[in-house]
């Protein structure tokens, strides 16, 4: 700062500067001071300005305290940095929430660079690290010199004084560069210039998360590309563990400038500054990017960033790995970065692909001499990419599953089969050859906070052993509160056992009790979806069911063929057949088979995948008529009532139960409830209102709660009102009126129409 003469000064621009009172200047007028060098002349002469006239205790310190910080001498500035000094306070109480935190954020970047002195000399003015706020109120007031501060030199102040400018030229100036960061060379700030020539900033505030987390992953992965001294710069600035939106906020804020950082050079500005364009320019591309489109460019990114050495023509390639509604085919995409080398080297795919294609082209001696590798190395390695499958596909975490193509698979699902049906649909539609195996283990990974898995058949590279004793035929993916409530490896090592043991006499084990045996206590409450799994385990691994009578039969260790003669026979007849013309028939084209009656009512029984029955009559279909027919299903009436009942999580009036069952059963409203109702203790629970619900589901209170009907408001008196009514409107005001459900009005008019009480026209109307 340069000296300048203190009767350049006068009393008004004291006052434009903020230096004096309009009470002192009147006092000054009165006394014959024009200005700040006759004020500091009496001052010199008098030692007091308790002498002038009219002039108070608080006059007199105002004019003291301008002498005190003039030094009695001069001071240091001109009129013009007095006024910049006023103007960058007056800006400084300006600021916003945003701008004050930006400019606090460069406060604490230009006191790491003051010495130690400096930095306490400051200290000595404030409590802790001044805000804006506080430089406003003190360092820019224009009577403020630093060499009012204690235990600093002359060195010292001049430390402090280029701080207050540098601080005075990152306000003023910084807010007139554009949005490439150039400086207007040459200009006179003054607030309406900076009111005027703001920039605007990139805002992201109207991105929906998505498009956040794809740009949060974008800048993360430029920021890696950076050289040392960049990164460096930005971290000393913003410090370790910065956030993207702290990045955003402080890069595009009107104050700041790559400039502004300590230690680094031009070249590490220019790199900077592109580092932001590319920022910018992807968030300019992100903008214009529909919804829909955002899984495909995610996509992209997350390979991008992920794996390196990716081919020249990767955008054109990687198009394939989506279907038509952007939607990812992941097996298409692990397939495509398999080939391209970016999961195994050539020795290791050859492995990889024999381990994990569904019906592998080449032998295991093949590829040891294709790829020169020893029979041992070959075994060792198998074991390694086996146990370590995880590890090699964990980057599909990244991705959100609902950008994934539906495989059928939800993680709402209690357990999933993946068997040899599922993963031919993959593969023809994704063009991909991989087997169960390789399945489970990617959608296990997919899945692996909600379900385990159960038949992955991984080998540990230590023992050289397999996890499990036997060898599924398929896996499942289970929920992980059953898969820790009951141990399925020991059940399904069990029936194993059981069936490789030489049985001399069919026996039968009863399969609800078996199974108590490997649940915990914790499981109790889960034991219906348990046994279920079982069932399917069963049925799927061993060929196994459970009969109508609850057990699992072991027969003995020879072919049993009698399902498939049943079968036969059944399909020749083509309909519903009662046992003993089934073995009728069976006798007559087989008639040197030694069955009778009961053996084939006890394979009809035990088949389950293969044969249903109607009721309790002993007559037998194929279940897959239920496939073909759909009038056609087996079980008895309860077992239909219990299966419509199990598809709602509220209870069902008992009208919609009987014309459910009524559409595969030639019966009557009355038999089919009083089937239901003669089972009430085991299977039914009955509510107010007509309503039926299953004892084994949970529902709701608020959804048990039902009016009953009255039948006095249904008498033939009343409902002769409605004569002439849309039968729609009845309904309706029964509801409006009383409060019951459509279907309990519905089900009371329907009785009187089947009576004859009430006619339904053809237009739809009543007469009673």
């Amino acid at each position: 700062m340069m000296p300048y003469s203190v009767e350049d000064i006068s009393l008004e621009d004291l006052e434009k500067a903020g230096w004096i009172s309009v009470k002192a200047i009147h006092v000054c007028k009165n006394n014959d001071i024009n200005g700040l060098k006759d004020i500091i002349s009496f001052y010199r002469k008098k030692g007091s300005f308790k002498y002038l006239r009219k002039c108070g205790t608080k006059i007199e310190k105002e004019l003291s305290e301008i002498c005190k910080n003039s030094g009695n001498q001069s001071v240091d500035g001109t009129i013009e940095e007095i006024k910049r000094r006023n103007e960058v306070k007056k800006l400084i109480k300006q600021l916003t929430k945003d701008e004050i935190h930006a400019t606090n954020k460069h406060i604490e970047h230009l006191l790491l660079g003051l010495s130690v002195r400096a930095r306490n000399g400051l200290q000595s003015l404030f409590a802790e690290t001044p805000s804006a706020i506080e430089l406003a109120e003190i360092i820019y007031s224009p009577t403020f010199n630093f060499r009012t501060v204690r235990n600093i030199g002359a060195k010292t102040i001049v430390e402090l004084d280029n701080f207050t400018d540098a601080l005075s030229h990152f306000i003023m100036n910084v807010r007139l560069r554009d949005c490439n960061n150039n400086i207007v060379e040459n200009s006179q700030p003054t607030i309406t210039d900076l009111d005027e020539r703001l920039t605007s900033s990139v805002s992201i505030n109207d991105f929906n998360p998505f498009k956040k987390a794809i740009l949060n992953r974008h800048i993360k992965f430029l920021f890696s590309n950076l050289k040392v001294r960049a990164r460096n710069g930005i971290t000393q600035f913003l410090g370790e563990d910065f956030t993207s939106k702290e990045l955003i906020d402080t890069i595009y804020s009107y104050y700041f400038d790559f400039q502004d950082i300590r230690n680094i050079g031009s070249k590490t500005v220019s790199e900077l500054n592109n580092f932001k364009a590319d920022i910018t320019s992807f968030i300019g591309t992100l903008r214009f990017i529909e919804d829909d489109l955002l899984s495909r460019e995610y996509t992209k990114l997350i390979i991008k960033t992920t794996f390196t050495n990716l081919p020249k023509n990767f955008y054109e390639q990687f198009e394939t790995v989506f279907d038509n509604a952007g939607k990812i085919k992941l097996f298409k995409l692990i397939y495509f970065l398999i080939e391209n080398g970016q999961i195994f080297n050539p020795k290791e795919r050859e492995i990889f692909y024999f381990q994990y294609s569904d019906g592998a082209a080449k032998s295991i001696e093949q590829i040891g001499i294709e790829v020169d590798l020893t029979k041992e190395r070959l075994r060792q390695l198998r074991i390694i990419i086996e146990y370590e499958v995880h590890d090699y596909f964990r980057f599909v975490l990244t991705f959100n599953p609902q950008y994934f193509v539906s495989y059928d698979i939800s993680a709402d699902a209690y357990f999933t089969v993946i068997d040899k049906n599922f993963i031919k649909k993959i593969n023809v539609a994704e063009h991909v050859n991989f087997n169960i195996k390789f399945y489970s283990a990617i959608l296990g990974l997919l899945m692996e906070k909600s379900h385990s898995v159960l038949g992955a058949n991984i080998k540990n590279p230590e023992k050289g052993n397999y996890s499990n004793t036997i060898s599924y035929k398929n896996c499942y993916l289970i929920e992980k509160t059953l898969f820790n409530s009951f141990n399925f490896e020991t059940f399904t090592n069990d029936i194993s056992s059981h069936l490789s043991s030489r049985i001399t006499e069919t026996y039968a084990l009863h399969f609800e009790g078996y199974l108590l045996q490997f649940i915990s206590p914790d499981g109790k409450k889960h034991f219906s979806s348990i046994k279920q799994i079982c069932d399917t385990i069963l049925y799927n691994e061993f060929d196994l069911v459970v009969s109508n009578e609850g057990y699992v039969i072991f027969e003995r260790n020879v072919r049993k063929t009698l399902p498939e003669y049943t079968f036969e026979i059944l399909e020749e007849l083509g309909e519903m057949t009662k046992v003993e013309d089934i073995l009728k028939a069976i006798r007559e084209k087989y008639a040197d088979l030694d069955i009778n009656e009961q053996s084939i009512r006890s394979t009809l029984q035990r088949e389950k995948n293969l044969f249903i029955y109607i009721g309790r009559t002993s007559t037998y279909g194929l279940k897959k008529w239920e496939l073909e027919d759909k009038f056609v299903k087996g079980g008895t009436i309860r077992d239909i009532a219990e299966e419509y009942l199990a598809k709602y999580d509220k209870p069902q009036h008992a009208y919609d139960i009987v014309n459910y069952v009524k559409q595969f059963r030639d019966t009557s409203a009355t038999n089919i409830l009083s089937n239901i109702q003669a089972e009430d203790k085991n299977r039914f629970v009955f509510f107010e209102g007509g309503y039926i619900g299953l004892k084994n589901k949970y529902y709701a209170p608020s959804d048990t709660v039902f009016k009953r009907v009255a039948g006095t408001f249904f008498r033939i008196e009343i409902l002769k009102k409605f004569n002439d009514w849309n039968y729609a409107d009845v309904v309706a005001h029964y509801v409006n009126l009383y409060g019951y459900t459509p279907v309990q009005v519905i089900s009371v008019l329907e009785n009187r129409i089947q009576t004859g009480e009430i006619i339904l026209n053809e237009n739809n109307t009543i007469t009673v």
